[in-house]
């Protein structure tokens, strides 16, 4: 049930597999890893300033001070990003 609700509350989400853990969860759900690197210091910046939708992003991991200097960096590609 709990699963349940995880995937159904990710459902409308996109998850980008930006990193080693992505890969390992791939490896461990779907018995193998995603065929492509989409790293987030290529791809994302990219996804980001070409799209034409508001985006919100959450963003995870490492240290406070990383997180916001990339939160600057997301939010100053364009207006109608909001990242937390």
């Amino acid at each position: 049930a709990t699963v349940r609700r995880v995937a159904d509350a990710l459902a409308g989400f996109t998850l980008i597999n930006d990193g080693v853990g992505i890969d390992m969860a791939s490896r461990l759900l779907y018995g193998r890893a995603f065929v492509q690197n989409l790293s987030g210091t290529d791809f994302v910046p990219s996804y980001l300033s070409r799209s034409r939708h508001r985006l919100r992003l959450f963003l995870l991991g490492t240290r406070t001070p990383v997180l916001e200097k990339a939160r600057a960096e997301f939010t100053a590609l364009r207006s109608g990003i909001e990242a937390t």
